[in-house]
């Protein structure tokens, strides 16, 4: 993690995962390839801690705590090692019996690469963290109204996470240009999905899916 993030505070420490093992909370998969181990991941099973810890972590499912590559070495990507931390990592839950584990946290923007991977997976949003981005156009220039075009993302609506999708200027569009965009960008776990349009006054909510 440190040679892929140099620089930056890890809030997750060897002892963390030390700690997690000697309960028996955390078991290690590890991924070979040919004689070498190249990548792992760090599975934790909320119901295999103490009551007070599962409250904090999650009974179930279990989920990919921490995952890497040897050295965080690129290479080793490109011959697909994280991929098959996830892929491997669902096979042996599912031998333990689990219906579902956890893939960790991802950002709200639906654009996001990491977002975009996790979903190609058939991730569900299930919860949300208390972080958020906090942003506030100061006036709709063509580069904002771009950003929002370019950058969907999901947002808490009365207390439920929510989809949001914005089209550039122009006529309005139809119900079938905001369905394709929901089609493209949505999340099975999102409540709504709400299509925004610019106007000469700034911005409008002009389409609102099902649920």
């Amino acid at each position: 993690v440190h040679q892929r993030h140099p620089g930056q505070e890890v809030t997750i420490g060897y002892d963390d995962m030390v700690e997690m093992a000697r309960r028996d909370a955390c078991e290690l998969l590890l991924v070979r390839e040919g004689s070498e181990y190249i990548a792992g991941v760090l599975l934790l099973f909320g119901d295999r801690l103490p009551r007070l810890w599962a409250a904090l972590s999650g009974e179930s499912p279990p989920r990919m705590w921490v995952n890497g590559m040897k050295d965080g070495d690129l290479r080793y990507w490109k011959h697909g090692a994280i991929a098959a931390t996830y892929y491997f990592a669902s096979i042996y839950l599912s031998g333990l019996g689990y219906r579902s584990m956890g893939m960790g946290a991802t950002r709200a923007f639906l654009t996001d690469g990491l977002t975009r991977y996790k979903r190609k997976w058939g991730m569900r949003v299930v919860d949300q963290l208390p972080m958020a981005f906090l942003i506030r156009a100061l006036a709709w220039t063509p580069a904002v109204r771009g950003f929002f075009v370019q950058n969907p993302f999901a947002y808490l609506d009365e207390g439920r996470l929510c989809g949001a999708v914005f089209v550039a200027d122009g006529a309005c569009a139809s119900d079938e240009t905001f369905a394709s965009l929901e089609a493209k960008h949505a999340f099975p776990g999102l409540h709504t999905f709400h299509g925004y349009q610019f106007t000469d006054g700034g911005i409008s909510r002009c389409w609102t899916s099902q649920g």
